[in-house]
């Protein structure tokens, strides 16, 4: 079972790469992600909370849905694959073991445009 504190900085951190870089791009409108990424992160935490990880976000807007995969480093056969749907569910699934934790959450994935009602500073 994943800590959620870890899945909450996991979150967070995802959040952060792709306002930093919506950030870097000129333009006067919020940008619009594409209805279908991947995006692959490499998580290196600064203390001692836990290992390094690798995380890859397959989301698909269509389909409504975000599969995110976390392999950690010390634990590579049995990665968490968290698939979260636009209706608020996720499930938390182990292939090894196998295991599967559903989940309900208050809201379903980010919309392609949520920083739409963001201020755009810059040029």
């Amino acid at each position: 079972r994943i800590d959620p504190r870890i899945m909450l900085k996991t979150v967070l951190a995802l959040v952060v790469t792709v306002s930093v870089a919506l950030a870097a791009c000129p333009t006067t409108q919020p940008p619009v992600w594409p209805e279908r990424f991947v995006i692959v992160q490499r998580r290196i935490p600064d203390d001692q909370s836990g290992g390094n990880s690798t995380t890859v976000t397959y989301y698909d807007w269509p389909a409504q849905a975000n599969l995110i995969v976390i392999t950690d480093d010390q634990q590579e056969s049995n990665p968490l694959w968290d698939l979260e749907l636009g209706s608020g569910h996720s499930y938390y699934y182990y292939p090894l073991s196998e295991t599967c934790t559903p989940m309900k959450f208050p809201v379903g994935i980010l919309r392609r445009d949520w920083l739409g009602e963001a201020p755009v500073f810059g040029p």
